[in-house]
């Protein structure tokens, strides 16, 4: 699908409710390491993602916790392009799905507040942006998975080996690394057929 040129913060572009803002962050060792877990949509790698809820923000599991966000903010947290542009790429529903948005957008405002899953563990009482987007959209869907999980991933694809990064956070933790247990990921999510990209803010990072 085309999408508008590159447009930046100021241009009219507008996401509507249900869409989801994947995001390249800034490179801080945890972003790093996300992005560089998987390849997503056209080849580019994302480390985070939120949902779209009306014109002016989005929920995002983040640090500290599930949040609202002003679009605006969330779009100045990204890392920028040369001409400082966020860089944001903008999916939505493909037609047949979108009947879920309502729903899948109820359920995550019932998990504001909620903390910011740190173990990435297979549980509901935190959660981690991906896991948030699922499970909303699982719920709307009356419990069957729109996005199907994924083997999530905590090896340097080039290595082989795990990340240091993931060696001392699960250290710290004092839990194992679970690799390969099903999860989720933002640019995996991209790939998903049910979704079409809409808006790019900025140029991405390869």
């Amino acid at each position: 699908m085309d999408y508008p040129s590159l447009g930046g913060m100021t241009d009219s572009f507008t996401p509507q409710p249900g869409d989801l803002l994947f995001q390249q962050k800034d490179m801080s060792p945890i972003h790093r390491v996300i992005s560089q877990a998987f390849r997503g949509y056209r080849g580019y790698s994302f480390n985070h993602v939120a949902l779209c809820i009306d014109e002016q923000r989005v929920v995002e599991a983040t640090t500290p916790t599930v949040q609202y966000t002003d679009i605006s903010v969330f779009l100045n947290s990204s890392s920028k392009d040369t001409y400082e542009r966020p860089r944001v790429w903008v999916f939505r529903l493909t037609p047949a799905y979108r009947y879920l948005i309502r729903g899948a957008i109820a359920h995550a405002q019932t998990l504001l507040g909620l903390p910011y899953n740190r173990d990435f563990g297979d549980r509901k009482d935190s959660y981690y942006c991906s896991e948030l987007i699922l499970d909303s959209f699982r719920y709307a869907n009356q419990g069957i998975p729109l996005f199907p999980e994924t083997p999530m991933n905590f090896k340097d694809p080039a290595t082989g080996e795990f990340f240091e990064y993931w060696v001392n956070h699960y250290r710290q933790l004092k839990k194992p690394i679970p690799h390969g247990k099903p999860g989720s990921h933002p640019s995996l999510l991209t790939l998903s057929d049910k979704l079409d990209p809409i808006h790019l803010y900025g140029e991405l990072l390869p």
